[in-house]
């Protein structure tokens, strides 16, 4: 018996819409949800020096660099909050 997702030569079927990227404010919106996953990303890895097992490397850090460092994080939140603010509100249609 045949899979139901492969075509009589053997290869898959793909939907009629495989291939197409989204345009206008749909393209906007996964533009923008990808840089807001991006800078999360960024921030949890960051983060991730600041406590736990990790947190006596931030600890053995100058206050100076520590300040920078979490300045970055702050930086990094700001740009995220900036993200949400500008992202375009796209409505599915229903």
């Amino acid at each position: 018996m045949a899979d139901g997702n492969i075509n009589p030569q053997g290869t898959e079927k793909k939907a009629p819409w495989d291939g197409l990227k989204p345009t206008g404010a749909a393209a906007d919106a996964m533009h923008t949800k990808d840089e807001l996953n991006k800078k999360l990303l960024h921030l949890q890895a960051m983060l991730t020096m600041t406590f736990g097992e990790a947190r006596a490397s931030f600890d053995d850090m100058s206050e100076e660099l520590r300040d920078n460092y979490l300045w970055g994080c702050y930086d990094t939140v700001e740009q995220c909050i900036a993200l949400t603010s500008a992202a375009p509100k796209v409505v599915p249609h229903v």
